[in-house]
Protein backbone atom coordinates (compact mmCIF):
# COMPACT_ATOMS: atom_id res chain seq x y z
CA UNK A 1 0.00 0.00 0.00
CA UNK A 2 2.89 2.34 0.84
CA UNK A 3 4.57 1.73 -2.49
CA UNK A 4 1.24 2.29 -4.25
CA UNK A 5 1.00 5.79 -2.68
CA UNK A 6 4.59 6.55 -3.62
CA UNK A 7 4.01 5.51 -7.20
CA UNK A 8 0.74 7.44 -7.34
CA UNK A 9 2.49 10.57 -5.94
CA UNK A 10 5.26 10.18 -8.49
CA UNK A 11 2.74 9.86 -11.35
CA UNK A 12 0.87 12.98 -10.20
CA UNK A 13 4.13 14.91 -9.88
CA UNK A 14 5.23 13.89 -13.39
CA UNK A 15 1.80 14.73 -14.78
CA UNK A 16 1.93 18.15 -13.14
CA UNK A 17 5.41 18.84 -14.50
CA UNK A 18 4.31 17.73 -17.97
CA UNK A 19 1.16 19.86 -17.96
CA UNK A 20 2.95 22.94 -16.68
CA UNK A 21 5.77 22.59 -19.20
CA UNK A 22 3.36 22.14 -22.11
CA UNK A 23 1.15 25.06 -21.21
CA UNK A 24 1.76 28.51 -22.60
CA UNK A 25 1.77 31.57 -20.37
CA UNK A 26 -1.31 33.72 -20.57
CA UNK A 27 -0.43 37.34 -21.08
CA UNK A 28 -2.72 39.41 -18.95
CA UNK A 29 -2.46 43.09 -19.58
CA UNK A 30 -3.97 45.19 -16.87
CA UNK A 31 -6.35 47.87 -18.04
CA UNK A 32 -4.58 51.13 -18.72
CA UNK A 33 -7.11 53.09 -16.70
CA UNK A 34 -9.58 52.18 -14.03
CA UNK A 35 -13.24 53.20 -14.52
CA UNK A 36 -12.84 56.34 -12.41
CA UNK A 37 -9.90 57.49 -14.51
CA UNK A 38 -11.81 56.77 -17.73
CA UNK A 39 -14.68 58.94 -16.48
CA UNK A 40 -12.26 61.72 -15.54
CA UNK A 41 -10.57 61.53 -18.95
CA UNK A 42 -13.89 61.67 -20.78
CA UNK A 43 -15.00 64.66 -18.73
CA UNK A 44 -11.73 66.47 -19.33
CA UNK A 45 -11.69 65.67 -23.03
CA UNK A 46 -15.15 67.28 -23.10
CA UNK A 47 -13.74 70.43 -21.49
CA UNK A 48 -10.87 70.55 -23.99
CA UNK A 49 -13.25 69.83 -26.86
CA UNK A 50 -15.24 72.88 -25.76
CA UNK A 51 -12.07 74.93 -26.09
CA UNK A 52 -11.39 73.28 -29.46
CA UNK A 53 -14.84 74.42 -30.60
CA UNK A 54 -13.66 78.03 -30.16
CA UNK A 55 -11.06 77.70 -32.89
CA UNK A 56 -13.51 78.32 -35.79
CA UNK A 57 -14.34 81.68 -34.18
CA UNK A 58 -10.63 82.47 -34.31
CA UNK A 59 -10.51 81.38 -37.96
CA UNK A 60 -13.38 83.72 -38.77
CA UNK A 61 -11.65 86.63 -37.07
CA UNK A 62 -8.45 85.89 -38.98
CA UNK A 63 -10.28 85.57 -42.30
CA UNK A 64 -12.00 88.95 -41.81
CA UNK A 65 -8.73 90.53 -40.58
CA UNK A 66 -10.43 91.49 -37.34
CA UNK A 67 -7.12 91.63 -35.50
CA UNK A 68 -8.61 92.99 -32.28
CA UNK A 69 -10.88 89.96 -32.02
CA UNK A 70 -7.98 87.64 -32.84
CA UNK A 71 -6.06 88.95 -29.84
CA UNK A 72 -9.16 88.87 -27.67
CA UNK A 73 -9.89 85.24 -28.54
CA UNK A 74 -6.28 84.13 -28.05
CA UNK A 75 -5.99 85.83 -24.67
CA UNK A 76 -9.60 85.21 -23.64
CA UNK A 77 -11.26 81.85 -24.34
CA UNK A 78 -8.02 80.24 -25.54
CA UNK A 79 -6.08 81.81 -22.69
CA UNK A 80 -7.07 79.02 -20.32
CA UNK A 81 -5.73 76.42 -22.72
CA UNK A 82 -2.29 76.31 -21.09
CA UNK A 83 -3.82 75.66 -17.67
CA UNK A 84 -6.21 72.98 -18.96
CA UNK A 85 -3.61 71.11 -21.00
CA UNK A 86 -1.14 71.30 -18.11
CA UNK A 87 -3.70 69.72 -15.79
CA UNK A 88 -4.38 66.96 -18.30
CA UNK A 89 -0.67 66.24 -18.70
CA UNK A 90 -0.01 66.13 -14.96
CA UNK A 91 -3.09 64.24 -13.83
CA UNK A 92 -4.51 62.20 -16.68
CA UNK A 93 -1.81 61.07 -19.08
CA UNK A 94 0.42 58.13 -18.20
CA UNK A 95 4.01 59.06 -17.43
CA UNK A 96 5.20 57.47 -20.68
CA UNK A 97 3.28 60.05 -22.75
CA UNK A 98 4.07 63.18 -20.76
CA UNK A 99 7.11 64.15 -22.83
CA UNK A 100 5.19 63.79 -26.10
CA UNK A 101 2.27 65.78 -24.71
CA UNK A 102 4.57 68.56 -23.51
CA UNK A 103 6.13 68.83 -26.98
CA UNK A 104 2.70 69.01 -28.61
CA UNK A 105 1.42 71.68 -26.23
CA UNK A 106 4.59 73.71 -26.70
CA UNK A 107 3.92 73.69 -30.45
CA UNK A 108 0.30 74.76 -29.84
CA UNK A 109 1.41 77.76 -27.82
CA UNK A 110 4.17 78.71 -30.25
CA UNK A 111 1.56 78.70 -33.02
CA UNK A 112 -0.88 80.79 -30.98
CA UNK A 113 1.86 83.31 -30.15
CA UNK A 114 2.77 83.46 -33.85
CA UNK A 115 -0.89 84.18 -34.68
CA UNK A 116 -0.86 86.99 -32.14
CA UNK A 117 2.33 88.43 -33.67
CA UNK A 118 0.90 88.07 -37.18
CA UNK A 119 -2.23 89.92 -36.05
CA UNK A 120 -0.11 92.73 -34.66
CA UNK A 121 1.76 92.92 -37.98
CA UNK A 122 -1.43 92.63 -40.06
CA UNK A 123 0.06 89.52 -41.73
CA UNK A 124 -2.85 87.40 -42.97
CA UNK A 125 -0.84 84.55 -44.59
CA UNK A 126 1.22 83.99 -41.44
CA UNK A 127 -1.89 84.09 -39.26
CA UNK A 128 -3.64 81.50 -41.43
CA UNK A 129 -0.61 79.21 -41.53
CA UNK A 130 -0.10 79.33 -37.78
CA UNK A 131 -3.82 78.90 -37.15
CA UNK A 132 -3.82 75.64 -39.11
CA UNK A 133 -0.75 74.45 -37.23
CA UNK A 134 -2.37 75.25 -33.88
CA UNK A 135 -5.51 73.34 -34.83
CA UNK A 136 -3.51 70.34 -36.03
CA UNK A 137 -1.40 70.24 -32.87
CA UNK A 138 -4.45 70.63 -30.65
CA UNK A 139 -6.17 67.76 -32.47
CA UNK A 140 -3.01 65.67 -31.92
CA UNK A 141 -3.20 66.47 -28.22
CA UNK A 142 -6.86 65.45 -28.03
CA UNK A 143 -6.01 62.24 -29.86
CA UNK A 144 -3.25 61.53 -27.34
CA UNK A 145 -5.74 61.97 -24.51
CA UNK A 146 -8.28 59.71 -26.17
CA UNK A 147 -5.89 56.78 -26.50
Amino acid sequence: MKSYRSILSLVFALMTVFLVSCSSPVAVTPPAYNPTQVEQIQRYVGVLQGIRDRFPVLAEAIATKNWVDVGTIIHGPLGELRQKTGYAIRNILPKSEVETANKITDKIFVSLEAIDKAAAANNLPAAKKNYQEAVDYFDDFLQLLSN
